[in-house]
């Protein structure tokens, strides 16, 4: 079951959006992705630190998330709010973004 726990940054004074769209990610992901067994995200304890959870059935349950259309509408404006210097997350490294990042391949619903 492959599970991701992210800690994001948000720059100061995007908190607000930050948090409107992330509503709509679980909203849509739970109307549409049954592979999605959760998504949670709260506030850290730092100033506009947030942490979000994951759990997917399996591997292609997670492609069909990161490539669902709902998804790849909010990633560019998430991306300009991340403060990358404190957001730790397997889609960075080195202060750019790496394959892993880019938009998962189409994968054949079951």
């Amino acid at each position: 079951m492959p599970t991701l726990l992210v800690r994001m940054q948000v720059k100061a004074g995007k908190a607000a959006r930050y948090e409107e769209i992330l509503r709509e990610l679980v909203k849509d992901t739970k109307a549409n992705e049954p592979g999605c067994l959760r998504y949670e995200y709260w506030r850290g304890a730092e100033p506009n630190a947030y942490y979000c959870l994951l759990s997917f059935t399996d591997t292609h349950a997670f492609y069909v998330h990161q490539s669902s259309e709902y998804h790849e509408t909010y990633l560019p404006e998430l991306f300009e709010m991340f403060d990358w210097r404190s957001t730790r997350s397997p889609c960075r490294r080195g202060g750019r973004r790496c394959a892993g990042a880019e938009p998962a391949p189409s994968a054949p619903v079951r």
